[in-house]
């Protein structure tokens, strides 16, 4: 019984970081650049004050 216990708590632990690194790096690097690029933006309309308009709209 604790054969199998210990087995199916590994056989978790391989599905897990199969899951998490499924997606290969660059599709990752490129997601990172375009969220940076999006949070680029945001600080620039912050720093001109839009983001007042936009939160009284």
């Amino acid at each position: 019984m604790k054969h199998r216990l210990r087995t199916a708590g590994l056989t978790a632990c391989i599905r897990q970081l199969a899951e998490r690194y499924a997606s290969p790096l660059p599709i990752l690097v490129e997601e990172v650049g375009a969220l940076a690029a999006r949070v680029e933006e945001h600080l620039q309309a912050m720093e001109k004050g839009k983001w007042r308009m936009e939160a009284a709209q």
